[in-house]
């Protein structure tokens, strides 16, 4: 019996006697099931052609599961060997896992060669009835139906590209997700510009916003309320800090750091700018936890004059994206954002206002 043009599943008993949605199940189904588990969109499809796969996600690469040790790092020796670490992913709907490292591979230069080349190692989905053995990596074999690491050369070529992935929508050929690049150099064997391309199934870039919480003027030794309209085209509410020229003006704000933290915290800060030179700007941010010395906490800082560009509308600038190389997810987030309209290196001669910090880090979870 058919599918109709809507479907649930799993329901209890088999089709046909018990009813249109029950088993027994295809793999195709499974796998739409778990691209969709994954957000990486896609449509079941119940007609002709591959019922259950999706006809065109938007989002195919799944990707590396970043809570399983070792990730499937990709590392060389120097010469033309490669090692892939241990790790799981998710490829094209299908879970997989090596459970074992793969150590000093070896990677072929055909003899004469007068140009370097780029290779990628990625996980192939083979759809194809015939094994596929990596052309310079023979070593690294994806038998039919199967997904397994392996290596697509690019071309000999003074500048060399990459090569392309495949990931073929009607599942005839190839479905590739990236893990690495390197470039090897045909005189000498050598691996070298290692680009990490792994996209991780469970955890994602993400972003939050530190607004400026109060300033201070340390010239006058003043507070800084919070400004909440600006004239403008169009007219822009707050909240923000006003940071004065010819003074020392200071923003603060603080925050914790995001349940969902893995690693690899940047804070950037933001100002809105209405003249033209430069701006003496300073961006800093601590990390740490309550009832540690403050001197012990994690410090990113970055002093900069800044030019901007624009007077005659009100200019975004987005200013020293610091970053953290760890924090913890009890930690407290303290930011401070200052302009020195005193210096020297300042010369913008009017007020800007400070919006606040955007905070990007590595998290759990796919939006």
């Amino acid at each position: 019996m058919a599918r109709d043009t809507q479907f649930s599943f799993p329901q209890a008993g088999l089709q046909p006697a018990d009813g249109i949605d029950c088993g027994a199940y295809t793999a195709n189904e499974y796998k739409a099931m778990y691209i969709a588990y994954m957000r990486s969109g896609g449509m079941i499809r119940t007609g002709a052609g591959l019922p259950g796969l999706p006809a065109t996600p938007p989002y195919p690469d799944v990707g590396v599961f970043y809570a399983v040790p070792d990730r499937l790092a990709v590392t060389s020796s120097g010469a033309a060997l490669i090692s892939i670490a241990t790790g799981a992913y998710i490829c094209d709907g299908a879970f997989g896992y090596a459970d074992t490292a793969i150590v000093d591979t070896a990677v072929t230069i055909p003899a004469g060669l007068a140009n370097s080349r780029i290779d990628r190692v990625v996980i192939r989905q083979n759809y194809t009835a015939a094994d596929y053995t990596s052309v310079n990596v023979p070593a690294l074999v994806v038998p039919a139906n199967t997904a397994r690491l392996c290596v697509i050369s690019g071309a000999e070529a003074v500048g060399p590209a990459a090569p392309t992935l495949t990931q073929d929508q009607d599942r005839l050929t190839y479905w590739d997700i990236p893990l690495y690049q390197y470039e090897i150099i045909h005189t000498t064997g050598v691996i070298s510009d290692e680009v990490d391309q792994r996209d991780w199934v469970d955890a994602e870039i993400k972003r939050t916003w530190i607004p400026p919480l109060i300033g201070y003027n340390s010239t006058g030794a003043a507070e800084l309320d919070l400004a909440v309209f600006i004239a403008g085209n169009p007219p822009t509410r707050g909240p923000f800090i006003l940071l004065a020229d010819a003074t020392l003006s200071l923003a603060y704000g603080r925050s914790v750091v995001p349940d969902d933290f893995i690693s690899g915290l940047t804070t950037t800060g933001v100002l809105l700018t209405a003249a033209d030179g430069d701006a003496y700007v300073t961006n800093e941010a601590r990390l740490g936890a309550c009832s540690a010395s403050f001197a012990s906490h994690l410090d990113f800082t970055g002093y900069s004059a800044i030019a901007v560009t624009s007077n005659t509308i009100l200019t975004l600038n987005c200013i020293q994206e610091l970053s953290a190389t760890s924090a913890a997810k009890d930690d407290f987030i303290t930011a401070t954002f200052y302009r020195d309209g005193t210096d020297v290196l300042d010369t913008i001669g009017d007020s800007m206002y400070f919006l606040g910090w955007d905070i990007e880090y590595l998290g759990w979870g796919r939006k």
